[in-house]
């Protein structure tokens, strides 16, 4: 929401400049005249607000794909028999503290 009264804020002032330094002084119907130009900058405003909200969204998926690509390798490494080392492991399977020199594997097949 602030940067949509930013952008607004920011919309009048862009268009008071013209207004005020004399560049629309000839022009017969200057209300339609900054009625146009309001519209555009407003939608140029709600267009940039969008692309900025999108950006979390992206983000946020980005993230989901990244954690389910290493799911399916861990998956795919776990079918294929790679089974990861350096770290030990109880009988049961279970993680254990590694201060022991054997290695174990960490996934029971």
């Amino acid at each position: 929401n602030t940067c949509d009264y930013v952008g607004a804020i920011l919309s009048y002032i862009v268009l008071a400049i013209p207004i005020f330094a004399g560049l629309y002084n000839d022009v017969e119907h200057l209300g339609s005249v900054i009625s146009q130009n309001a519209f555009m900058s407003m939608y140029l405003v709600s267009s940039f607000t969008t692309v900025v909200d999108l950006s979390g969204r992206v983000a946020d998926l980005a993230g989901y794909t990244h954690r389910v690509g290493e799911l399916l390798e861990f998956l795919e490494d776990r079918n294929t028999g790679e089974i990861f080392y350096n770290q030990s492991t109880t009988s049961s399977g279970l993680f254990q503290d590694s201060s022991s020199d054997d290695d174990q594997c960490l996934l029971k097949q």
